[in-house]
């Protein structure tokens, strides 16, 4: 299990770096920001870029 505690507005986008090649990622949500596309870094690969947009248009 992973715990983290937030004390600001934030959204984190994390990867599992052995499957992110796969689209094994999370968007954890820390109170009510919006992200987009242009949060995204430009070095992800392709199935995980493909599933944090899945993830974006889901909670937009």
């Amino acid at each position: 299990m992973i715990e983290v505690t937030g004390h600001e507005e934030s959204i984190w986008g994390i990867q599992c770096s052995p499957s992110d090649t796969m689209g094994l990622v999370m968007r954890p949500q820390m109170c009510d920001p919006s992200a987009s596309e242009s949060n995204l870094p430009g070095n992800l690969p392709p199935a995980a870029r493909h599933r944090f947009l899945d993830i974006l248009s889901a909670n937009s």
